[in-house]
């Protein structure tokens, strides 16, 4: 029997510390195949191939994979606008600025330039993973308000906060979060993952290290103020 209030352990063995892990995965993102300790180091690593090139340098077919998959850092609609009819080439140029540019050539022919700076800015692709993990836990979290008044109660993540555990999730999965494909179409609100094993998998994972706790709505918004840096 649940009682309210209480908080549902879920017992995990982790070598490391609850704040050790936060400080860990806080950053690390995937992006084709590479693994970076942060978005910085991964801009970094755009700027190098840029600097490393000369105007009219076509960039390799991995470095090609890698800027494919910074540009959807931005979303899946920039990410289109982008690439329209699909990318034959990218190769360095200089923009109207007069500043060297990483390009798009398209397989129709025409071309666009990018900023790989703003491929790193407020990754919305992570916001969209992030809503369909939650989303994959909604059930689960709606049961332990069962009886309680669904919408006077909500369910609180003690110790390590939702955030963290979808980052630990990407970083101990491996998982490229450019690559993941939401549902889409008529009558779907919100980000849900296609693939229903990789729900049921962070469902799991969810499980495993989520400590959660059922208070009261305005106890849970003065518990939140209590953890705001």
């Amino acid at each position: 029997m649940f009682v309210r209030g209480s908080y549902i352990n879920v017992r995990f063995h982790l070598s490391r510390s609850i704040n050790g892990m936060k400080a860990m995965v806080r950053n690390k993102v995937y992006l084709a195949g590479c693994e970076f300790a942060s978005l910085t180091a991964a801009r970094s690593y755009a700027k190098a191939i840029l600097d490393k090139h000369n105007s009219g340098d076509l960039v390799t077919d991995d470095e090609t994979k890698f800027l494919q998959a910074a540009i959807a850092l931005r979303g899946a609609e920039k990410l289109k606008k982008k690439i329209g009819a699909g990318i034959e080439s990218i190769f360095i140029d200089c923009n109207d600025s007069g500043d060297k540019a990483f390009f798009i050539r398209r397989i129709d022919g025409s071309e666009t330039d990018f900023s790989y700076i703003k491929c790193f800015e407020k990754p919305s692709i992570f916001t969209d993973f992030s809503n369909a993990c939650r989303n994959a836990v909604q059930k689960d979290k709606a049961t332990l308000k069962t009886g309680l008044g669904y919408d006077l109660y909500h369910v609180h993540h003690n110790g390590i906060d939702f955030k963290t555990i979808v980052q630990t999730f990407i970083e101990e999965e491996h998982i490229d979060i450019t690559s993941v494909v939401f549902l889409s179409g008529d009558g779907i609100e919100g980000s849900y993952f296609m693939d229903e094993s990789l729900a049921s998998d962070f469902r799991e994972f969810h499980a495993r290290l989520a400590s959660l706790e059922v208070l009261p709505k305005e106890d849970h918004k003065i518990r939140h103020r209590r953890t705001l840096p």
